[in-house]
């Protein structure tokens, strides 16, 4: 049997299992600081104990820590959170990330004056099917 070919034979099983792994959709978690935040059942726990964040908080959360670094104006928020059709005060932003703070005291979210906020962080992991990831 050509060298190729057995070579392939031997992946194959391998290459299987680790897609049909992937498809499974595991658990994905983030480690923020000393916060846990797992993604899938939307749960934010700080030394086994769990925070209650109300939908549009973990929205929020979950909207900086994709976007790591990056600065959002008010109106970005609104839309990434509230939809398109809100048209109310767009300081009820200011009240989230007020919230927020006052939940997660350790959350480094900036104020950036006149514009919007940041979260911003040095290191963090991203534990995504059981492979870590350093972002």
């Amino acid at each position: 049997m050509p060298e190729g070919v057995l070579a392939w034979r031997l992946r194959a099983p391998a290459r299987f299992f680790c897609e049909a792994f992937l498809k499974q959709g595991a658990p994905q978690k983030i480690f923020y600081e000393t916060y846990i935040i797992d993604v899938d059942k939307r749960v934010v726990t700080e030394n086994n104990k769990e925070i209650n964040l109300t939908t549009l908080e973990f929205d929020l959360l979950y909207m900086f820590l994709k976007n790591k670094n990056k600065q959002f104006s008010r109106d970005d928020i609104l839309t990434n959170i509230w939809g398109d059709n809100y048209f109310g005060n767009e300081r009820v932003v200011d009240d989230l990330v007020r919230r927020l703070r006052k939940k997660m005291p350790k959350l480094n979210v900036n104020t950036i004056y006149g514009f919007g906020y940041r979260l911003t962080w040095n290191k963090s992991v991203l534990l995504l099917n059981n492979f870590f990831t350093y972002l």
